[in-house]
């Protein structure tokens, strides 16, 4: 993902995704960064209606999965944010 920050591999940081007027917030561990925009996360615990949510959008973002899911929503108000609490986050590794 691009963020206007990298933060340090390791840190955990809760990921909030908005989309047609939905909001989950997913906890999360960050895998990597590439400086000095790119940031990879690792998901943590899921309920299964936030993994249902997250697949469900998964399939209508990916194209090739867009043949098999019938009467998909157009997008509207998409966000992705990335916060951390943690002090002396912005040193990427």
């Amino acid at each position: 993902m691009r963020v206007s920050e990298v933060f340090r591999r390791g840190i955990n940081v809760t990921l909030e995704i908005v989309r047609n007027n939905e909001t989950i917030e997913v906890p999360s561990t960050v895998a990597y960064g590439l400086p000095p925009n790119v940031m990879g996360l690792s998901f943590g615990e899921l309920t299964s209606e936030k993994r249902a949510l997250l697949t469900r959008w998964i399939e209508q973002a990916v194209p090739t999965l867009r043949r098999t899911t019938p009467s998909l929503e157009t997008p509207a108000h998409d966000h992705v944010g990335v916060s951390s609490n943690v002090g002396d986050t912005k040193k990427p590794q």
